[in-house]
């Protein structure tokens, strides 16, 4: 018997944890919650000690009590059986902790081992019989929560404890609640002391632990302050030996929204990253901590797996996704890279296509700075009407509704006299486009206004600044300008002008040294970037003679003026012929050139024409030619006047020669404009007429002269006529031509 009581001292010689007193220490602590942590340790001393001076088994309780057989085979069960054949049990219902560990579980006869201490340490039990062992001990019979019997283990295995929560066991974990379903009981009766709302969320101190009959095992857990928050059941929590709590799954995006908030390597507080260089940005935070202190700490991850630390969740804004929050930005953007879309959502449904929105100015009305990097805003126009989510790579930043600067560098003409331009996109007034109307200007920019019109920034060749116009007042061209039908004609005035074959000056096509006071059909003008206008230059044959400076010829008075440029030939009445010199013809001269201009007399040269021209036997001009027209006689006036002249000229024009003598210059034009050479009567070199001379048949003057009118210019008020005085043909002022003709008695025949 002696060494069978060693035995069993030596099974039960291990333990962990002993209950202090069967009693819960919460139950002092409860009704105190102000107690200390230093106090509770102290308290617990003892029981901690005990608990840490766990003594490991060499083997375990079947090679125990194998053992145990071998050496004592038959005589100690004998032994045992025979003392133990009597045990008389009595009936009690006691909650017991199971305390001890490597300590036999018998069965009723106390004789055989059904079993170890070991799978129930801790366990809470109720003993519902007893007995007094042969060795002197008690054993108590043993049942779990569904009332199986556990078997027989004496009184020094146990402590009896006051309740089916058993023994308080010091703990001194973290607890994390997470479980929405969770809540604490105010005691073990069943009386809650919080519900999910204060609980959720947070990690707890966990000072003790009980574990209750029922199977279940709660914790008794404080907070950072020492109030005492209940029992938990600990399948409601998650356990760590640290303050920040256990790790929990968040996956969810969040935006770093407060830059005061630096991000942690530890929960020692080892400085990780700057707030500085993370607001603004999206992360995912992979998990999160309910840190004892009462803060939530965040773990976070970039999309390429980098990790930027704990943050306080103070410190970020819950996301829906991996775009970040919506930040408020009410920005004027213009659309300037045409390879973006735009997007309906951000699991990127394609809305609108780049290329129908590059260049339109948009009101960024929001962004999101998504967990990739990459900023998007979203965009709205004039309409409200939105346009989706665009990338910011793609837009570029406003100061205004006038939408971004961009450089244009195109040469416009203003088209329309009737636009304002402004000094600025607040509708400031600059000036009017009818002074600048068809002037050629550099667009240096271009804006396009979130009102959905677009407006350029103009300079000249000097770099003065216009303002800004609406481009609908414009039209694009070049250097040149653009080409504005004038036709109207126009005289060269000087003969040192260069002509050009292009406007970019490159190709001369000679000068006006050959075109002075000539006439020229101006089709086009063109007004240069240079500021200065050049026009396309036609002469009478349709050939085209090159660009000219405005300023190198005359221009027309107005709209409606007239030119006419006939060109009747020319026939030198000076020129010698046989040895005849026709002094006196031009009568003769001037009529052949019209006759001819008009397709009469085709047969006839000059002399021969001037010989069969009637002549007057009494020198009177009014009846025929008087003198000689080949030489000066002396006191006779040399001419043929327009009646017997007229006579003369119908042999050939078949009566379409007419005395039209007394008209006005406006009758004069008149016939002009109907293709009609006159033969006009005027002075010599269209000079001051000569006082008057007294002749037998009236007056005459003794300059006088006889010319064909073939054309003239209402543009230059000038004439052109064919003088056959070896003069040929030219062009002779207006007030000249009819101070002369006036002087001359306004003498004139037309051939029709």
């Amino acid at each position: 018997m002696k060494k069978y009581n060693l035995f069993l001292l030596a099974l039960s010689s291990a333990f962990l944890l002993i209950p202090v007193n069967g009693l819960a220490i919460e139950d002092t602590i409860s009704n105190d919650t102000s107690i200390s942590s230093t106090q509770v340790t102290e308290q617990l001393t003892e029981s901690k000690e005990s608990s840490t001076t766990e003594t490991t088994p060499t083997s375990s309780t079947e090679e125990i009590a194998s053992q145990s057989s071998e050496s004592q085979p038959e005589k100690l069960k004998e032994e045992n059986i025979e003392a133990n054949k009597n045990l008389s049990f009595s009936e009690l219902s006691q909650y017991v902790n199971l305390n001890k560990k490597d300590q036999t579980i018998l069965d009723k006869t106390g004789n055989n081992i059904l079993g170890s201490t070991n799978d129930y340490f801790n366990q809470t039990l109720l003993a519902k019989s007893s007995a007094k062992h042969s060795n002197g001990k008690i054993l108590y019979q043993l049942f779990n929560h569904s009332d199986k019997e556990i078997g027989y283990v004496f009184e020094d295995a146990l402590t009896k404890v006051d309740g089916p929560e058993g023994s308080h066991y010091t703990l001194g974990a973290y607890a994390t609640i997470t479980d929405p379903n969770s809540s604490t009981l105010a005691n073990f009766k069943g009386s809650k002391k919080f519900s999910q709302d204060k609980l959720i969320n947070k990690t707890f101190f966990a000072r003790g632990q009980y574990h209750h009959f029922n199977g279940q095992t709660y914790l008794s857990i404080f907070d950072a302050k020492g109030l005492w928050y209940g029992y938990v059941d600990q399948d409601q929590v998650t356990i760590s030996s640290e303050r920040q709590g256990s790790y929990v799954s968040f996956d969810k995006y969040i935006t770093y929204s407060n830059k005061n908030y630096n991000t942690w390597s530890n929960f020692g507080w080892k400085y990780r990253l700057s707030g500085d260089k993370l607001v603004n940005k999206t992360l995912h935070a992979r998990g999160i901590y309910y840190h004892y202190n009462g803060e939530s700490y965040l773990s976070l991850y970039d999309q390429n797996g980098t990790w930027y630390g704990y943050v306080n969740q103070k410190a970020t804004k819950l996301a829906d996704g991996a775009q970040g929050i919506y930040h408020s930005y009410g920005k004027y953007v213009t659309f300037s890279n045409k390879n973006y879309d735009t997007w309906s959502s951000f699991q990127w449904n394609k809305r609108n296509s780049g290329q129908d929105l590059v260049n339109q100015t948009y009101l960024a009305k929001g962004i999101y700075h998504h967990a990739n990097g990459n900023d998007y805003v979203s965009l709205y126009d004039n309409q409200n009407k939105w346009h989706g989510y665009v990338n910011q790579n793609a837009v570029k930043v406003a100061d205004g509704k006038q939408g971004a600067y961009r450089a244009h560098n195109k040469y416009v003409s203003i088209k329309n006299p009737n636009y304002s331009t402004w000094q600025n996109f607040n509708w400031k007034k600059r000036d009017t486009t009818k002074n600048i109307h068809e002037k050629t200007l550099l667009a240096k920019g271009i804006y396009q206004h979130f009102n959905g019109d677009t407006y350029l920034s103009l300079f000249d060749s000097k770099g003065t600044w216009y303002g800004y116009l609406n481009q609908n007042a414009t039209q694009e061209t070049n250097r040149t300008g653009h080409a504005i039908s004038i036709n109207k004609y126009v005289s060269v005035r000087s003969k040192n002008y260069d002509l050009w074959r292009n406007l970019n000056f490159t190709a001369s096509k000679g000068t006006t040294k050959n075109m002075l006071n000539k006439p020229y059909l101006a089709k086009v003008k063109y007004q240069h970037f240079n500021g200065s206008t050049y026009y396309s230059l036609y002469d009478q044959k349709n050939n085209w003679q090159g660009y000219i400076n405005q300023s190198g010829v005359t221009e027309a008075a107005g709209n409606n003026s007239t030119y006419v440029m006939l060109n009747a030939p020319y026939y030198n009445q000076m020129e010698k012929i046989n040895g005849r010199i026709a002094y006196m013809g031009c009568e003769a001269a001037s009529l052949l050139q019209a006759l001819h201009l008009k397709g009469y007399a085709k047969n006839y040269s000059l002399h021969p024409f001037i010989d069969v021209m009637p002549r007057s036997k009494d020198n009177n001009p009014n009846n025929g030619f008087s003198g000689n027209p080949y030489g000066n006689t002396y006191g006779v006036y040399h001419s043929i006047f327009p009646k017997p002249l007229t006579e003369w000229a119908n042999k050939y024009a078949k009566g379409n020669a007419a005395n039209i003598s007394g008209s006005s210059l406006t009758q004069l034009n008149k016939e002009l404009t109907n293709g009609n050479p006159i033969i006009l009567y005027v002075t010599i070199n269209f000079e001051k007429a000569e006082p008057l001379s007294k002749y037998h048949w009236g007056y005459g003057i003794d300059n006088a002269h006889v010319v064909t009118l073939d054309g003239y210019n209402s543009q230059t008020n000038t004439y052109h006529v064919s003088d056959p005085n070896a003069k040929g043909g030219y062009w002779v002022t207006k007030n000249k031509l009819q101070a002369s003709y006036f002087a001359n008695e306004k003498r004139a025949v037309v051939i029709k």
